[in-house]
């Protein structure tokens, strides 16, 4: 069976919690929502938009140097 995965991005009805930061998403605010079937269950994650920009940041960082790890501190900001 094939993984399947759907994301999208809503703007909040209810309160919501980030899977990452635990931050409460609010009401009217955006988000990302992550749907996943996988082995046979279904998963949902909601991401706030803060931890969505930093993940895709962080996602294609590790692309383009795919052998090196991000290691914060070693950068100025």
């Amino acid at each position: 069976m094939s993984d399947t995965y759907l994301t999208t991005y809503p703007r909040a009805r209810v309160y919501h919690v980030c899977e990452w930061c635990r931050r409460v998403i609010r009401p009217r605010e955006r988000y990302e929502r992550q749907v996943a079937l996988v082995d046979g269950g279904a998963w949902t994650y909601k991401t706030c938009a803060h931890c969505s920009a930093y993940l895709t940041v962080m996602h294609r960082w590790h692309l383009l140097n795919p052998d090196e790890a991000f290691i914060p501190d070693e950068y100025d900001y």
